[in-house]
């Protein structure tokens, strides 16, 4: 009885309506992801796969930027579209997620790729999405796993990636001010104690 008295007002308040969709790309593109700086900038980032067969082909990111002072966030025309700003990566089988991306409050990009089993390819932007500069971190030995990226309050970005060793694995991390230069991987303390953390 407590919780209809405290949501049926809530409900009957308004009704909550999706847009019509908007067609922004006409090519095969997967994993959409969504960043926000503080400046009302965002960007949008995809997959845009290319496939040779039914089980390999390649992967190239894409992406439509807004810088926040260009007009409604509504208007198609107010979005810029770069097309193809990384790649491509080769895939074999199902289609992977191979990408994460953050944003710092100022609207530096940042976008990390696992390019191989030992590489973590890093793509940043400083003009909006204009043009991305690429920084490889290659870490010899272990393979590499499912790359983070994240931007915390002071806008430093934190990479992490797990590392494989035979049946052993362990989180890694990297840290960086600028998205171009970043420390070398070391362990991430709180999870020593975990098994396998991913």
């Amino acid at each position: 009885m407590l919780l209809a008295a405290v949501t049926s007002p809530l409900y009957a308040q308004s009704d909550y309506y999706w847009e019509s969709p908007l067609t922004i790309t006409n090519k095969d593109s997967r994993f959409p992801l969504v960043i926000s700086d503080k400046t009302g900038g965002s960007a949008i980032i995809w997959e845009e796969i290319e496939a040779d067969s039914s089980s390999s082909g390649k992967i190239w990111l894409s992406g439509q930027f807004y810088e926040g002072s260009s007009g409604s966030l509504e208007s198609t025309e107010s979005w810029k579209t770069v097309n193809r700003f990384a790649g491509p990566f080769s895939y074999d089988g199902n289609v992977p997620n191979i990408y994460t991306a953050a944003v710092s409050s100022k609207g530096r990009i940042v976008v990390t790729v696992l390019s191989d089993a030992h590489t973590i390819s890093v793509y940043t932007s400083v003009n909006k999405g204009e043009s991305f500069s690429e920084t490889r971190l290659t870490q010899s030995g272990a393979e590499l796993f499912a790359p983070r990226v994240f931007c915390n309050s002071k806008d430093e970005f934190y990479l992490f990636a797990t590392e494989g060793k035979e049946d052993s694995f362990k989180l890694m991390y990297s840290t960086s001010t600028t998205g171009s230069d970043w420390t070398a991987f070391k362990s991430f303390s709180p999870s020593e104690t975990v098994t396998n953390p991913f």
